[in-house]
């Protein structure tokens, strides 16, 4: 018999999360192994759900204008329109967990409005699947009134829904959008959770302490001024992670210096975090774009673009230390100084290039309970 490690209390009232964006300061592509870390931080640019109860009705609705098709209606063991399926693994994770409780889940309207994307749809590279994937959770969660709930809670949660769909990334805009603000973040063995699935119910193993899994918030100094520009092409994480996948298994020797730099340089930029020291963020910003131009050097990844490269290097011609953030290949660069006096020439020299400069802000941390 499982032992309840958890409380639910069916609400039966409207109930809504929001899940901001976030981008990766430091740590892409090291952070997907187990151990190894990443920094990154989110901005007020939100994935907002609402849930409202049914009341009679034996359904479960959902609705977002961002997705096709807008409409479905939840079916849990019939194929999913591939738009949907985070939600669906999402609502049927809970819906698992609820039936360990022996609770069942109620009818219920989902439905999503996204500011993780341009008004013509394309994607600036927030994360926003795992943003869904997090609002739904979040969500049922407070519509269930679910006790102990937190943002490690969230994140243990979302991990598994990303382990059903066999994700490769590595959970890290789970991470930092489950918390809010700046995080640092170390990874823990997709294969250990996998293990743990295995032998116990899902709420013993979300109720786990998970090895060498970090979330902690971190404090920017006051003087960091940051700067989000938009290339204009969206980038897939999942192609790239594939691509250096397959050249790794073919070349794995500068892989491993990669990794083993990499955890040098997120130690040195967690420090600085530490002690409020802006130019040693920078410093090490630019080490880490290094690290990854050597990356994507060696296995050809197409990672830093030409119009990535004209970010990088204009941000650097008024003092600001620049890289690529997320996978590359497009989405957002970001630009770090210690000074905003310099912003309005980077913010010109952008605009000369068809670079958009993104006027969004860091979220405040989510401060789940």
């Amino acid at each position: 018999m499982t032992m309840s490690l958890f409380k639910f209390v069916h609400t039966n009232r409207t109930t809504q999360a929001k899940i901001p964006g976030k981008l990766y300061i430091a740590g892409e592509y090291a952070v997907i192994e187990p151990n190894y870390p990443a920094i990154l931080v989110t901005v007020d640019q939100y994935l907002k759900a609402t849930l409202k109860p049914l009341g009679d009705e034996e359904t479960i609705r959902l609705h977002s204008e961002n997705l096709d098709p807008a409409i479905l209606v939840y079916q849990p063991d019939t194929v999913v329109p591939a738009a949907w399926r985070y939600v669906c693994a999402s609502i049927k994770l809970f819906e698992q967990l609820l039936a360990e409780h022996k609770i069942p889940l109620k009818p219920f309207s989902l439905s999503f409005e996204s500011e993780l994307e341009a008004e013509n749809g394309v994607k600036y590279g927030f994360g926003s699947s795992g943003a869904v994937v997090l609002a739904t959770l979040h969500a049922l969660a407070n519509y269930y009134e679910m006790r102990p709930f937190n943002s490690i809670i969230l994140y243990k949660m979302a991990v598994m829904v990303m382990l059903s769909l066999d994700s490769p990334g590595s959970f890290g805009d789970l991470a930092a959008e489950s918390m809010g603000g700046w995080v640092y973040y170390r990874s823990c063995d997709r294969e250990w959770i996998r293990q743990q699935l295995e032998v116990f119910p899902m709420s013993t193993v979300i109720a786990m302490d998970w090895p060498e899994l970090e979330i902690t918030p971190l404090e920017a100094p006051t003087n960091l001024n940051l700067a989000i520009g938009w290339t204009g092409q969206p980038a897939s994480t999942y192609d790239f992670v594939e691509r250096l996948s397959h050249q790794i298994s073919q070349n794995p020797s500068p892989y491993r210096q990669f990794l083993r730099a990499s955890q040098v340089c997120l130690a040195k930029m967690r420090q600085a975090f530490d002690q409020g020291e802006t130019s040693e963020i920078m410093k090490e910003a630019e080490i880490y774009r290094r690290l990854l131009t050597y990356l994507d050097t060696i296995y050809q990844l197409g990672m830093i673009t030409e119009e990535m490269q004209t970010l990088i290097d204009k941000s650097e011609l008024v003092g600001y230390a620049a890289k690529s953030s997320g996978a590359g290949g497009g989405d957002c660069g970001i630009a770090i100084s210690s000074s905003p006096k310099n912003r309005p020439l980077l913010v010109k020299l952008w605009r000369d290039h068809e670079i958009e400069l993104l006027p969004y802000q860091v979220a405040r941390p989510l401060n789940i309970r």
